[in-house]
């Protein structure tokens, strides 16, 4: 109550981070039959990777800029709310059917992120072309692609025999395949240009990704 429940504190004493007040929304929602749940790691060798909504040269604000001290800079995402429910109306379609196999958002960190997590969650490499991602004509740059922080979109995975069905499902949204799951232990990406721009291994990701987390704590 009063003042101090919009207090944002983090730690104890001289540790103690605190931040602006920020007014936080929590989403809840019944799902009918769990057995329709989709998480968002890989599930198979060989299974289509879609990205669902458009990529823009949005910049400002996002942990790219901050890792590299940029700040004032750059346009922050923007929310078209009518594109991005066509397009999770859809999606939601294509669950019902049983046609995606892993699906995540995009949000800190933007596609680069999304990607790696998806990987090594659930063990297994990926192939991808940012030639084919759906994007805006300001977005021409490799890293723009990486770690914009553009709304909306949201990445799946989908079994070869199930593509087609699931393009349909899609039909009319801003959906493209970008590329494959390997069973290899590698995140492969290639830049517009064709050349590789990422080529580690989802371990080492892992590691850097657990290693942030611990120094969260």
């Amino acid at each position: 109550s009063g003042k101090d429940s919009m207090h944002n504190d983090y730690g104890s004493g001289k540790n103690k981070i605190s931040i602006p007040p920020t007014l936080l929304f929590t989403l809840i929602s019944k799902m009918d039959d769990v057995e329709k749940m989709v998480s968002m790691d890989f599930k198979h060798e060989n299974d289509r990777i879609f990205l669902i909504g458009e990529t823009k040269d949005e910049l400002g604000g996002s942990e790219y800029y901050l890792y590299h001290g940029i700040k004032y800079e750059g346009f922050v995402p923007k929310v078209d709310s009518a594109k991005f429910m066509k397009n999770y109306r859809a999606l939601h379609h294509a669950m019902e059917q049983k046609l995606v196999e892993s699906a995540h958002d995009l949000s800190d960190g933007g596609f680069a992120i999304a990607v790696a997590e998806s990987a090594f969650s659930g063990g297994f490499g990926a192939k991808i072309d940012l030639k084919k991602m759906p994007k805006s004509s300001d977005a021409t740059r490799n890293d723009t692609l990486l770690f914009s922080e553009s709304n909306g979109r949201i990445l799946v995975s989908v079994k070869p025999e199930n593509v087609e069905a699931f393009k349909a499902a899609m039909k009319g949204c801003e959906c493209s395949e970008i590329g494959e799951v390997t069973s290899g232990t590698f995140l492969k990406i290639n830049g517009l240009k064709d050349e590789s721009v990422v080529d580690l291994d989802i371990n080492e990701l892992k590691k850097s990704w657990k290693g942030l987390m611990n120094k969260m704590k």
